[in-house]
């Protein structure tokens, strides 16, 4: 994980050089619509690089309400699944965002 982050992070800064810090928003909100699909169908992210982006984009807050506003109480367990995975796997600096879904998930969302 540790080597998927900084590969997501020069990613990131190349994106960011070039575009801007809303440069990271398109591929970011593609990544966190792909795992919550990925999770609703009783899937997992594979490689690491897909924990590490996500984990990196969703400091983003365009990103992160995204992912909030998709959480569906029908699949409360596979959105509780997905962030739990991706606090488990973030790098030092990336753990607070998938923390704070996992958190409002498992506070706010009724079964």
């Amino acid at each position: 994980m540790r080597q998927a982050t900084r590969r997501a992070e020069r990613t990131a800064a190349r994106l960011i050089a070039r575009d801007g810090p809303g440069a990271l928003d398109d591929p970011g909100l593609a990544a966190g619509q792909d795992a919550i699909r990925t999770y609703r169908d009783d899937g997992s992210l594979r490689p690491d690089a897909r924990y590490a982006w996500l984990a990196l984009a969703l400091i983003r807050l365009p990103i992160r309400d995204d992912a909030w506003a998709r959480t569906d109480p029908v699949h409360r367990h596979e959105h509780l699944r997905l962030w739990t995975d991706i606090v488990r796997r973030a790098q030092p600096g990336y753990v607070a965002a998938p923390a704070s879904l996992c958190c409002l998930v498992a506070l706010c969302v009724r079964p």
